[in-house]
């Protein structure tokens, strides 16, 4: 029979796991917080451990991954990136990894359509004795950025083509410091520097390259484009440094101001304008001299004239020398303005204000019209046919008549109206003469306007028709 044993008593250890147990919950807790925050996040955000592996990435990877709402555990991140980017970013990656040091690269990451969009990416360690635990980072989307800058880079870069392209110089004056700076190689150019040398401010400018005569104007110009936040605009002499030579530049440019109102700084371009300006005079002296010449002719025919018409019916050679004082104003007036173009209005008043009485007898309405030199020359020899009859035998021939002469723009057509009022009767002429040929034979073949006279009781009507293409054509 087996001995039965004594039970004689029992040893063990009491664990109190209440701290242990708050420790985990307060874990849990605290990595449930960190999740929840990650997942509202708009970035993705993801962590590695110390060995650079990434055991964590936020909801916001289901962009990149199809069917992921989030990684647990080794995920391979190198299948988000562009292959164009693979390299660079495993290289920075390692790097940070090697020295401890924060990761930042901008790369592109492929979305799950399989667009290449152009992200942030940082990450941030967490280290322990001088040894990293934990990585913390986050890909933020700045592909719209990217772009925008891009734009603008391509932007700033066609804009400087253009003013390279058009010879400007680009400088930046700060007033407040008296400095500026040139922006680029043919600022240096235009003034005689050395691209070594400092940009003179406009202290220095003034004293030792304007022209002393055109320190007036810079001054005024400047202030004028200050006070009033206007362009600022300079058309001005300088001596270049390395030769002394004269050159002509306009300056063009804006200032911009503080939160006070005042300027602070100029920015604008310069053009060396000296060619233009030789060629301006040269155009000058030549317009001079042709207007000298046109003028001797214009004398030689008047002088012909009296010789020819001496015997002849004086009314017809004073119709004749009106005719061509009609073309010497008009010429006059269209050498003023290098015969380039002249207005309609100045044309007509040109061509009937002889006499001082009348003045007040002609009335004018009409909008700015311009005409080319030919169809000015044209108009005036029209309307001085128009006067000189009304002079004879229309409204102007007694004390009470009157003209309108109007002009009107419309759609498609220009309209000259002459109409004569309180004059003597008005009858249809029994022949036609040398003026009503002059004024529809003229208007037709320069201007292929069509002329309607309309002898009215109480005076002559008379509407021109100007197809509106013709003019300043």
């Amino acid at each position: 029979m087996r001995r039965m044993a004594k039970f004689m008593g029992m040893i063990g250890v009491n664990i109190d796991a209440t701290e242990r147990e708050r420790a985990q919950r307060a874990l849990q807790e605290s990595e449930r917080r960190f999740r929840d925050m990650a997942d509202a996040m708009p970035q993705l955000v993801w962590t590695a451990d110390g060995q650079g592996r990434v055991d964590y990435c936020n909801t916001r990877v289901s962009e990149y991954v199809e069917g992921r709402t989030g990684a647990q555990g080794d995920f391979d991140w190198t299948s988000l990136i562009d292959p164009e980017d693979l390299e660079s970013t495993t290289k920075a990656w390692n790097l940070a990894l090697q020295t401890g040091q924060p990761y930042q690269i901008a790369h592109r990451l492929v979305m799950r359509n399989g667009d290449a969009r152009w992200h942030l990416s940082r990450a941030t360690p967490i280290s322990d004795h001088g040894e990293v635990q934990k990585w913390f980072g986050t890909a933020t989307d700045i592909d719209d950025l990217r772009r925008a800058e891009d734009r603008l880079k391509q932007s700033v870069k066609r804009q400087l083509i253009a003013v390279e392209g058009a010879g400007l110089g680009v400088f930046e004056w700060d007033m407040t410091t008296d400095r500026t700076i040139w922006e680029n190689r043919r600022m240096y150019d235009i003034f005689g520097f050395d691209p070594d040398e400092p940009s003179p401010g406009k202290s220095e400018f003034t004293r030792f390259f304007l022209h002393p005569d055109d320190v007036p104007l810079l001054e005024e110009s400047l202030r004028k484009a200050g006070q009033q936040d206007q362009s600022f605009r300079l058309v001005c002499r300088i001596m270049r440094k390395a030769d002394r030579e004269l050159r002509w530049l306009e300056v063009c440019g804006r200032f911009e101001f503080d939160a006070s109102g005042q300027p602070v700084r100029l920015v604008g371009v310069t053009a060396d304008i000296t060619e233009r300006k030789q060629l301006e005079e040269h155009q000058h002296l030549l317009i001079n001299e042709l207007n000298h010449r046109v003028k001797n002719t214009l004398g030689v025919v008047q002088s012909l004239a009296k010789q020819t018409f001496k015997t002849s019916d004086p009314a017809t050679l004073s119709a004749f020398e009106g005719r061509l004082k009609a073309l010497a104003h008009v010429h006059n007036l269209l050498a003023e303005r290098s015969w380039e173009r002249a207005f309609l209005g100045e044309v007509a008043r040109e061509a009937v204000l002889s006499r001082p009485t009348d003045r007040t007898r002609i009335q004018m309405t009409g909008p700015e019209i311009q005409l080319s030199p030919r169809q000015a020359l044209t108009m005036a020899m029209v309307i001085h046919e128009l006067y000189t009859n009304a002079c004879k035998y229309g409204a102007l021939s007694d004390a009470t008549g009157l003209v309108k002469l109007a002009w009107q723009d419309l759609s498609d057509h220009v309209i000259v109206n002459w109409a004569e009022e309180n004059g003597p009767p008005c009858e249809f002429p029994a022949r036609r003469g040398f003026g009503s040929l002059l004024i529809e034979q003229a208007l037709r073949a320069e201007l292929q306007a069509t002329v309607d006279r309309d002898f009215r009781p109480s005076g002559l009507v008379c509407t021109i028709s100007i197809p509106l293409q013709r003019v300043m054509a």
